[in-house]
């Protein structure tokens, strides 16, 4: 396989997937929409499709990087929470 393909395919994903997060944060999962994602991240629908053969697949993986960065994050944080202020 061609490695600019690759990287071209890897940076597709990464600026859909940052678009993803950033719609996250004003709106529900479900509320978001592929037309929201491609004008946000500058790239087309064809692209969205090549890399995300259905839409739910984007939202799973979100899902789940989420579900793991609070088992991960949230110990922690709540540990620095709750330490006395110095």
């Amino acid at each position: 396989m061609n490695v600019k393909n690759n990287k071209r395919r890897r940076e597709s994903q990464e600026k859909i997937e940052k678009a993803f997060i950033e719609l996250l944060q004003s709106r529900g999962i479900s509320d978001i929409t592929v037309s929201e994602l491609i004008k946000i991240s500058g790239l087309n629908r064809s692209t969205f499709y090549a890399n995300y053969k259905i839409y739910m697949t984007l939202q799973i993986k979100q899902e789940k990087n989420l579900k793991m960065i609070s088992v991960t994050y949230l110990p922690i944080m709540i540990i620095l929470m709750s330490a006395p202020a110095h």
